[in-house]
């Protein structure tokens, strides 16, 4: 995933989210879609660990782990 190294971490989930959301769009009824992108949030913060607050580096550690979210939604269809 390509993103900026400046962006914080809580501006890099929502986007990897919104990347999943609109795959989903075109592949996941809308009631699954958005259950999948709640369950991928929970996935990321569970990933990321407790604190409230994130390092952005280790953000894009845990969004590169779960891979794109084309292939997330394709693997969840």
């Amino acid at each position: 995933m390509k993103v900026p190294a400046n962006l914080p971490a809580d501006r890099l989930i929502l986007e990897y989210l919104s990347r999943v959301a609109a795959a989903g769009n075109r592949q996941l009824p809308k009631g699954r879609r958005m259950a999948f992108v709640s369950a991928t949030r929970n996935r990321i913060w569970r990933e990321i660990g407790p604190g409230g607050t994130a390092d952005p580096d280790r953000v894009q550690d845990v969004l590169a782990k779960l891979g794109e979210p084309e292939d997330l939604v394709a693997a969840e269809r």
